[in-house]
């Protein structure tokens, strides 16, 4: 089938494209330019229905041009048709340049009345309405009818599955456009589902715990209901009997569809004041509501008869809001207008989005409901809030008669006792934020991935695109809307950044399902700890999403979510944050260790805080993850923090209870001694001062939170442990009876010592020079009575031995690691090559290869080239390039260069790192790139020289005299005269502030060929392919002592691909 990719990178490289397409906001020329970003929220004073709730606003007071993705199809908008049709040329234009097919025979004319686009019809007219056209409303209803019939057919009632399935899938393609219909699909989904395992006989899943949204909690599921749990059949049968459910639907969705032309939906209010409250409740024998608007409120209050007295809470409450709503729409209010419905009652909230309830009366309420909408227009949010916010807001009080309590005081403004307009930390001050930068930073101030939380303001939302850094979200409820479109096309574009979202538990049907499927970690915060206190009402949700990327090799899984590590801390955070004051308070709540341990702090800030440093800790090690940190990279030559001072002059409470053995300065010395100081004694002394200082080392191999972290869990179960089962003489016995120098002091005492040594790059020893030191002791061990051939595991060649060598002992890799954070690394990398430097070396060779009549040196000069060229354009390491085989290269030679697409095949024949046995290894170079390399030139005159002038058939392409291989520090010398030779005659070639001695044929040339190919565009997996070449093959079948050309054979179907990497250099 070729070259496919993913719909996944299709529908990325489009969003990309639409940000591409945005440009420059402050430019007055861009069709997308915009000034500042409007919140226009529900709650607010100035509230007004006619305008999106969130929109960008141009300097000229309209709003923006957008453009709106459907798959890889594109729609611009704007404020009038000259926009429409810059914006749209505009987003046509990046495309096309970007690579994108654009079909301008697809392309319509600005309107405010367009034709059907993505399932449906929208509108700008008079209106932003949406509807679909009268053929597809047609068809609806002639399939709501065929199940009907289907229903209440003939025969045993069965009904054929593959059809359910054709209707389905219309259904819910013309469910785009009615957010009322989806709820009535349930009977069906559960119909076409019921022939499969662990269905109930209503053909709900079977499931062993169900959340419930009101308490914030898992609940166990009732073990009776396993007991009528279908069996299921192994493959989907033709028929299926219908459930309960199905009938009540259809019924449903014929009432809903029964009017001739096609029901229109609103989706933004026409009139200014517009925007209706409703907030109701009924309480006992009462009943009370108020509606407001932003001029005036009405209430309404009384009692129910006896016979309304004996029905439900949940249907009375139901019944008062939706009566409230009928007479309303009597009075011509409702008539295409936004209306917010406020409910203490969780049960109709979610009655209301479901479509459905077990009470059929209450299904019942909830249909006048839909049906309502449909006949006025309406807007309508129904949305759950706190009973204690009810009380506050003086609505409770009214059903029970009470007439001057919240709003119903003259002095109060309904709106302040709805905070839908304010984000968590308005409402705080800032405390939640702090709370959050408390976990995401270290105690040394260091971020979790090297990069601090940006908070994002919503002008940040509309330019993420511009932002490198992990996301903090704190947006109002109501822009949740809003900032879920941009988080999905964010992460879409940018998965390796992560994401903190903190939110309070409003509107959540706007937001919540939806995010909490692309969360890893998601739980709730109480109205109970300091930062979030009882005048909240409801709860703060937190939801924290990982970074994520490919990994080379890793089998999953991809995501952190669903992980135990995830699953238990959810747990602990949401049961912890409940009950860490009443484990405080009574230590016999000993029934979970968790649940009892956050008691153990002053407030749960800070035990949270302890338990999501831990948390995040972990995740480093998660592969998807792991690829994501923005940290210090050994092999990359990137400087390791050094450690200050202060931090590694003294010990810390809990370092001596961290796993190693921790023995004082004076008992160190009589072990590796035997004998007690002498004061006077000044080499005496200094032993003393490196056995602190290897102490310190082994101390500082561990985090300051670990230790701290360690301490505090092991005093808080010990006090409990005391407290209620009387336990004190259960911890086990520190220090070390005998003299005996057990850990490796005096090796670490030698290794230390060794350090002072002046280095290379700097007045000591580096940290992989110092530890040369306990690598020869561990051979001589060894190679002694330390001799062990007891194997403790082996496979193939592998093999693990039992050792007593104290080098590889717990104590002594903490020591390494310590002085390893004390010490730094300062690693100097070579300096790139560039292929503007390789074309003015090539001019400098030339010039001396002309120039000498010595052939020794025009050898030298031709094999250098030939060297650079290998590096920089087969990515190959300077130690590997010696191993070239001419006997490889000589076979090679025609068939590569004569072929279509004409290369030369680099042949390397040895034993290669990480490899045990000799092997074979092509690399194809091409023959032609862009700027023209000389390559051909060089490689020619290589070979000449060894099968013309030496008569050498076989052996090493790079041999002295006597046919040996000639190591690569034979070429650095020529080298570095030839650049400096470069940087004189061709300024600017290598930069001033770079000596050419910081080039080098180790690895100039592979940084360069890796780093010009990002510059130019060359995919990442065909970068890839070039540098992880061993492993490539490897998995390819390449074997120890398979025949060269059978390599080549493999090979070649993969030439093309690797070409790409240097063709373009």
């Amino acid at each position: 089938m070729g070259l496919r990719d993913s719909p996944y990178r299709s529908i990325q490289m489009v969003v990309v494209a639409k940000l591409a397409a945005y440009g420059d906001k402050d430019a007055p020329s861009n069709p997308f330019q915009w000034d500042r970003v409007i919140l226009n929220l529900p709650g607010q004073a100035d509230y007004d229905p006619t305008y999106p709730w969130v929109y960008k606003r141009r300097l000229d007071g309209h709003i923006a041009s957008d453009i709106f993705l459907y798959a890889d199809d594109g729609r611009p908008t704007g404020f009038n048709e000259e926009q429409c049709w810059a914006a749209s040329r505009r987003f046509c234009s990046v495309c096309s340049h970007l690579g994108i097919q654009d079909a301008s025979r697809k392309h319509t004319t600005p309107s405010q009345i367009p034709g059907p686009w993505a399932g449906s019809v929208i509108h700008t007219r008079n209106a932003l309405v949406a509807l679909v056209s009268q053929k597809k409303w047609d068809k609806t209803k002639d399939m709501i009818q065929e199940l009907a019939r289907l229903i209440t057919g003939q025969g045993d009632g069965r009904i054929p599955l593959k059809r359910l399935e054709q209707i389905r899938g219309f259904l819910i393609y013309v469910s785009r456009t009615y957010d009322w219909m989806p709820p009535y699909l349930k009977g069906l989904h559960l119909t076409i589902d019921s022939w499969r395992e662990g269905r109930t006989q209503r053909g709900w899943k079977v499931k062993l715990r169900i959340w419930e949204w009101e308490g914030e909690q898992w609940v166990d599921v009732d073990p009776a209901v396993f007991a009528e749990a279908t069996v299921g059949a192994a493959t989907a049968p033709d028929l299926v009997a219908p459930v309960d459910r199905l009938k009540e639907d259809v019924k449903a969705l014929g009432s809903l569809f029964a009017g001739r032309e096609p029901s229109v939906a609103l989706l933004r209010a026409t009139r200014l004041y517009s925007a209706l409250y409703l907030m109701g409740d009924a309480s006992g024998k009462g009943f009370g509501s108020a509606v407001w608007d932003a001029s005036h409120i009405h209430w309404e209050s009384g009692n129910y008869n006896q016979d309304y007295q004996e029905e439900s809470s949940n249907y009375r409450e139901a019944d008062n809001l939706v009566s409230r709503l009928e007479g309303l729409e009597k009075t011509g209010q409702l008539t295409e207008a936004e209306v917010m419905v406020f409910t203490d009652n969780s049960t109709f909230e979610g009655c209301y989005y479901k479509g459905h309830s077990q009470s059929e009366k209450l299904s019942d309420i909830i249909l006048r409901v839909r049906q309502l909408q449909q006949r006025t227009g309406i807007l309508l949010h129904v949305l759950h809030i706190a009973g204690t916010r009810m009380k506050v807001a003086g609505i409770d009080g009214l059903s029970c008669g009470d007439l001057l309590e919240g709003m119903m005081k003259s002095d109060s403004t309904p709106w302040s006792f709805l905070p839908l307009s304010q984000s968590a930390d308005d409402r705080t001050a800032g405390a939640v934020s702090r709370w959050i930068e408390s976990w995401w930073t270290n105690e040394g101030g260091a971020a979790w991935c090297g990069v601090p939380l940006r908070t994002l303001t919503p002008q940040d939302w509309f330019l993420l695109h511009e932002i490198n850094q992990p996301r903090l979200w704190l947006p109002p409820p109501a822009a949740m809307p809003t900032v879920m479109e941009l988080f999905n096309d964010d992460r879409l574009t940018n998965p390796h950044l992560p994401h903190v979202f903190a939110v309070p538990r409003l509107m959540t049907h706007l937001w919540r399902k939806q995010l909490t499927k692309d969360a890893d970690v998601v739980f709730t915060v109480p109205c109970d700890p300091t930062f979030w206190a009882a005048d909240m009402h409801e709860p703060l949700i937190l939801l924290i999403v990982f970074p994520l990327t490919f990994v080379q090799s890793y089998k999953g899984p991809w995501l952190a979510k669903g992980t135990d590590s995830v699953t238990r801390t959810e747990r602990i955070l949401n049961q912890g944050f409940k009950s860490w004051r009443d484990g405080r308070n009574d230590p016999r709540k000993l029934h979970e260790l968790e649940g009892y341990v956050p008691g153990m702090w002053e407030g749960p800030e800070e035990w949270s805080r302890y338990i999501l440093l831990q948390f995040f800790d972990a995740q480093r090690e998660f592969p998807p993850v792991q690829e994501c940190m923005d940290l210090p990279e050994e092999d990359e030559g990137i400087e390791v923090p050094v450690n200050n001072d202060h931090a590694n002059a003294r010990g810390r409470d809990g370092d001596h209870l961290m796993g190693v053995p921790y023995e004082c300065d004076l008992c160190q010395f009589r072990n590796v001694k035997r004998r007690n100081p002498i004061l006077s004694n000044e080499s005496d002394g200094y032993t003393l001062l490196v056995i602190r200082r290897v102490n310190l080392d082994v101390f500082g191999s561990r985090a300051p939170r670990t230790v701290k972290a360690n301490l505090n869990r092991l005093v808080a179960d010990y006090r409990a442990a005391e407290l209620t089962f009387g336990l004190t003489d259960y911890l086990p016995q520190l220090g070390w009876p005998y003299v005996e120098d057990r850990v490796g002091m005096s090796v670490a005492l030698i290794t230390l010592n060794a350090s002072l040594r002046p280095g290379k790059y700097a007045n000591h020893l580096q940290y992989d020079t110092m530890r040369k030191t306990p690598t020869w002791y561990r051979h001589a061990h060894s190679a002694g009575r330390g001799y062990n051939v007891d194997t403790l595991y082996a496979q193939d060649e592998k093999r693990v031995h039992a050792t007593t060598c104290v080098t590889l002992g717990e104590w002594f890799v903490h020591f390494k690691l310590g002085a390893k954070y004390r010490m730094g690394q300062i690693r100097c990398q070579d300096e790139a090559f560039t292929s503007d430097i390789i074309h003015a070396l090539d001019k400098v060779a030339q010039d001396l290869w002309d120039n000498t009549m010595d052939e020794s040196e025009k050898r030298k000069v031709e094999e250098l080239m030939v060297y650079v060229l290998m590096t920089f354009c087969g990515n190959l390491r300077g130690e590997e390039v010696p191993l070239a085989s001419l006997t490889g290269m000589r076979t090679l030679w025609e068939d590569s260069i004569n072929s279509p697409e004409p290369f030369l095949m680099v042949t390397l024949h040895g034993r290669f790192k990480g490899e045990n046995d000799l092997r074979w290894h092509c690399i194809p170079i091409p023959m032609h790139t862009r700027s023209g390399l000389p390559i051909l030139k060089w490689f020619r005159r290589v070979m000449r020289r060894n099968l013309v002038g030496d008569q050498r058939q076989t052996g090493w392409l790079f041999a002295d005299e006597k046919g040996n291989c000639r190591k690569m520090g034979h070429y650095d010398p020529l080298l570095v005269e030839l650049l400096e030779k470069v940087k004189h005659h061709f300024p600017g070639v290598i930069p001033a502030a770079v000596d050419p001695g910081d080039f080098s044929l180790w690895r100039s040339g592979r940084r360069g060929g890796t780093t010009t190919a990002l510059s130019l565009g060359v995919p990442q997996p065909i970068i890839d392919l070039m540098g992880r070449w061993r492993s490539r093959e490897e998995r390819r079948g390449t074997l120890p002592g398979l025949p060269m050309r059978q390599v080549y054979t493999e090979v070649k179907n993969a030439v093309s691909g690797m070409l790409i990497f240097a063709k373009y250099f």
